[in-house]
């Protein structure tokens, strides 16, 4: 006759109950389903969330396979235990279903982490992510696609106080880092799909700069850069700002011409000792028409 029970020091275990042990809330079949969904998520996932989860301050990566790992071994083990029929610990509470709704919890909590990061809460520059931050957007511009470029410019301008701010003299890492940055994004081929397709998040470093009057920050290449392309391309934002009476509320306001071309100090800095917004390569000038004459004349 088997013993109805079991003894290993103080521990005392019992044969499996025939009715709780066939409950099940997060098992192993229910975690390669989820997995499936995750991984499919990931894959048709846009280029911003990407971004997003990749500068995120908290290590997302490693969280998320740490999470999987354990998730998906302890709940093989889980199954095959019950399945097996072997024999459990003798307590008050079914074990067993405690385990898989604490594993269905973290696998839960590890999806609510990344759409908090992705959508909830994006990640902007900062002392917590700021390696993470210089990587991620070198690799970008240095990969120089332009549909992904048009995203990550966007992107960009949701840190451009932080950048600003941070930006200058100084010795700290942050300082360094957030000076690295805006001579990166100074990049010819950046500039030129940031003024086609992003040419606020330019108005929003122009901004920040009179905000925090810091004008002592590598901004200049990103300027020059920016303000030949504006002018290259007939179809970008200044063109559209000419005046009131054809370009309507756009060319009232002039948000994007007034936060760079009329931010005197800005200027004044830019052109003293570094490279003026007005100063271009003598090619671009032979190529100009009249209309991108009218252009530069009109906002120089």
């Amino acid at each position: 006759m088997q013993p109805s029970k079991c003894f290993f020091h103080s521990l005392c275990f019992v044969p499996p109950d025939p009715l709780s042990s066939g409950v099940k809330i997060f098992g192993f079949s229910e975690f390669l389903a989820s997995l499936a969904l995750l991984v499919v998520v990931f894959t048709v996932t846009d280029t911003r969330y990407k971004f997003r989860i990749t500068i995120a301050p908290l290590p997302l990566y490693a969280i998320t396979f740490a999470i999987i790992a354990l998730t998906g071994i302890i709940s093989l083990v889980s199954d095959v235990w019950s399945a097996a029929k072997w024999w459990v610990l003798d307590s008050s509470f079914e074990i067993k279903i405690y385990i898989q709704a604490t594993l269905g919890f973290c696998f839960l909590f590890c999806f609510m982490l990344w759409i908090y990061y992705a959508f909830l809460k994006p990640p902007v520059f900062s002392k917590r992510n700021q390696m993470k931050y210089i990587n991620a957007l070198y690799k970008y511009i240095a990969k120089g696609v332009e549909q992904e470029l048009a995203i990550i410019s966007d992107e960009l301008g949701r840190s451009s106080k932080s950048l600003i701010k941070h930006a200058g003299r100084g010795d700290s890492a942050t300082t360094q880092i957030a000076n690295d940055i805006l001579y990166l994004i100074g990049n010819k081929n950046f500039c030129k799909v940031l003024v086609a397709t992003s040419p606020r998040t330019a108005t929003y470093f122009f901004v920040s700069t009179a905000t925090f009057k810091n004008y002592d920050i590598p901004l200049h290449q990103f300027s020059a850069n920016v303000s030949q392309e504006v002018i290259k391309n007939k179809n970008s934002i200044i063109y559209h700002e000419d005046d009131g009476y054809d370009s309507g509320l756009m060319g009232e306001i002039q948000e994007w011409s007034k936060s760079f071309y009329g931010n005197y100090r800005l200027i004044d800095s830019l052109q003293r000792g570094h490279l003026s917004p007005f100063q271009f390569n003598y090619k671009t000038f032979l190529g100009f028409d009249n209309e991108q004459w009218d252009a530069y004349f009109r906002l120089s």
